[in-house]
């Protein structure tokens, strides 16, 4: 649209349209995009921290591949004596750096991320001086120009420069709105959400601000936009849940580990109290074990003492006195009732058997008596 109002405004302003659109317009086209890429740049630096994922470090990776690829393509662009010629170099370096953070690895040098935030903010900084230049440049051109027709270069700068120019800085803010998105999904802790949901939140609000300046083609996408980065809802929530969970589930660990502590003090205690009650017991057991054996020695002994006596007992006690027995019962026999002298009577067979003797020389004694008696009778 702004190109073909230039073509039919040509034939009366045709140099200062050429100025206006050839030069200026593409001067502060070219400071804004730097701006836009340099913004991203450092919101990928901010991203690419140790402790992101694969997946998170690709897409880190490519948007930094890609925007330093169209930041290459506008340095080569710079003139030598424009407005933005003294940045070139840091530019350059940027650049470079930008493609060093593309690489693999590349999260774990926080020097290479130090270094490109601060270049970064530096060169944002003359950016956003060039951009006032540029765009004060372009407006005294372009009322420059009006002076040689102001209807045509009126329409030029409210039909197609106008909307070009708030389209380049709605762009700006949405980049920014996605970055701030980005690094909200890379959150790891409940602060760094919360730090993160807040940026977020004023990014909305900027992009929110700028929808009534919207043309109607973009504004369905950028709604839907703010609708996808809207901490509220979806991933966003999906992902402090996840948070949380973690955030919970260290916390149960940590009590699950005192809880182990705990269990593993009070067994050592019990395993100790156990063990003193075992001594105990193992003190009386041997007490009661060594009685035990006392007395079975004691037995032993006595019994090896029977063994001994026993033969000597056998002897005073039923050979000898048996063999009196025998011997006053031959000699009773032949006559002789002096043999039953000195036999005892008493309890068992032994001296029942004496007692029999005793009576049985006794009826002798008495039988004999009697023949005595009959005998002097007769003389």
């Amino acid at each position: 649209n702004m190109v073909m109002g230039g073509e039919a405004a040509s034939g009366r302003v045709k140099t200062s349209l050429e100025d206006l659109v050839d030069r200026d317009f593409a001067r502060l086209s070219d400071a804004l995009a730097l701006r836009v890429e340099v913004n991203v740049l450092r919101g990928a630096a901010l991203a690419m921290v140790p402790g992101l994922d694969v997946a998170g470090q690709a897409i880190v990776r490519d948007s930094v591949a890609a925007g330093e690829a169209r930041m290459q393509d506008k340095i080569v662009a710079i003139e030598a004596t424009g407005p933005l010629a003294p940045l070139r170099a840091d530019l350059a370096l940027l650049a470079d750096l930008a493609r060093d953070l593309a690489q693999p690895g590349s999260h774990e040098n926080p020097q290479l991320r130090q270094q490109i935030q601060s270049l970064a903010t530096k060169v944002d900084l003359g950016l956003g001086a060039a951009v006032d230049d540029l765009a004060f440049a372009l407006t005294l051109n372009a009322i420059e120009a009006g002076k040689a027709n102001a209807t045509t270069i009126d329409t030029l700068l409210t039909r197609d420069v106008a909307p070009m120019i708030e389209a380049a800085r709605i762009e700006a803010r949405a980049r920014d709105l996605v970055a701030s998105a980005l690094r909200l999904a890379l959150s790891r802790s409940l602060e760094s959400y919360d730090r993160e949901s807040a940026a977020l939140e004023a990014a909305r609000a900027v992009v929110a601000g700028q929808m009534a300046q919207l043309p109607p083609d973009l504004a369905p996408l950028l709604r839907d936009l703010l609708d996808r980065t809207d901490p509220a809802k979806g991933l966003a929530q999906a992902h402090l849940r996840m948070i949380k969970a973690r955030a919970a589930a260290g916390t149960a660990f940590d009590a699950a580990n005192a809880a182990m502590d705990t269990i593993s003090a009070g067994a050592a205690t019990a395993a100790e109290t156990v063990l003193g009650r075992i001594d105990g017991t193992s003190g009386a057991v041997n007490a009661r074990t060594s009685g035990a054996i006392g007395s079975l020695l004691a037995l032993a002994g006595l019994s090896a003492l029977f063994g001994l006596l026993a033969p000597l007992l056998a002897w005073l006690g039923i050979v000898r006195p048996l063999r009196r027995v025998t011997q006053a019962t031959a000699r009773l026999a032949a006559g002789d009732t002096g043999a039953v002298d000195g036999l005892r009577p008493g309890a068992g067979e032994i001296g029942a058997l004496a007692g029999a003797l005793t009576v049985f020389r006794d009826a002798l004694n008495d039988r004999a008596r009697r023949a005595r008696e009959d005998m002097d009778r007769a003389e």
